[in-house]
């Protein structure tokens, strides 16, 4: 296995909540899982950041041994032990602005015995663990996520089933509908009914304040496929099996 690839059990989902919240959520579940790593490495672009952060940066390097360059302007930095030092400065890292985060931090990388347990991917907000090898870190994350639109879920397909020659697929952190997958961050609300065998589904359709980012999205919403809101079932086994698997993500971004 790659050191850039983990076994990936879980993963975390946040909902709508605000860049500066979800940062600060980010940097209180990394870091608190920090202390069950035997080793912490991160791929980033110093010089874009000190550019903008120079005191980060030099906590970073005061911290960290570089290890090396790793091409496309990155370099690695590892600290051997989780010390006060290295989690403090992993903290500061995670808690700078989102474009700058996602721009010149490639992954923060926590390891136990030589293997990755917690891959975070700040340009796509992928944030993956491998609770088998680690299971104190998902309690970890739950503590810290508490209170926030966000959860910790199984990774993996939860459920699959056809219906009318259509295949979907709720794997956390997307639904699947053919080729076409929406993250499920934007999911309000669930409402089953047995009865009928049906599912709808409740988005969130909340765009940026950004006047130029809220108009790119609508763009996208307008040339690509619409999110699914109402879901039928051929049997009863499929419907029971997504009606648990969206509630408990349903329950999870709520709780």
């Amino acid at each position: 296995m790659s050191l850039t690839d983990v076994h990936r059990s879980h993963v975390v989902v946040f909902g709508v909540v605000g860049t500066t919240e979800e940062r600060a959520a980010t940097a209180d579940a990394i870091g608190s899982t920090a202390g069950h790593a035997t080793r912490i490495c991160l791929r980033l672009d110093c010089d874009g950041i000190g550019e903008r952060y120079p005191d980060v940066v030099s906590r970073v390097r005061a911290a960290y041994d570089r290890v090396g360059s790793v091409g496309a302007g990155y370099d690695e930095y590892c600290a051997s032990e989780p010390t006060d030092e290295a989690v403090a400065a992993l903290r500061d890292l995670l808690a700078i602005e989102t474009w700058h985060l996602a721009a010149f931090v490639q992954h923060v990388r926590l390891e136990h015995d030589g293997d990755a347990f917690l891959l975070y991917n700040a340009d796509h907000r992928q944030f993956d663990v491998d609770g088998d090898a680690v299971p104190a870190a998902i309690e970890s994350i739950e503590s810290a996520l508490e209170g926030i639109t966000a959860g910790i879920l199984p990774a993996g397909t939860r459920c699959e089933w056809e219906c009318n020659g259509r295949v979907y697929e709720l794997s956390p952190p997307s639904f699947c509908v053919e080729t076409a997958c929406f993250d499920l961050a934007a999911l309000r609300g669930v409402d089953a009914d047995a009865e009928t065998r049906t599912i709808r589904l409740e988005w969130d359709d909340s765009r940026p304040s950004n006047r130029v980012l809220s108009g790119l999205v609508g763009l996208l919403e307008r040339l690509g496929p619409s999110r699914p809101t109402e879901l039928r079932f051929d049997s009863r086994e499929s419907f029971r099996e997504a009606r648990a698997g969206f509630e408990s993500v349903s329950s999870a971004l709520t709780s």
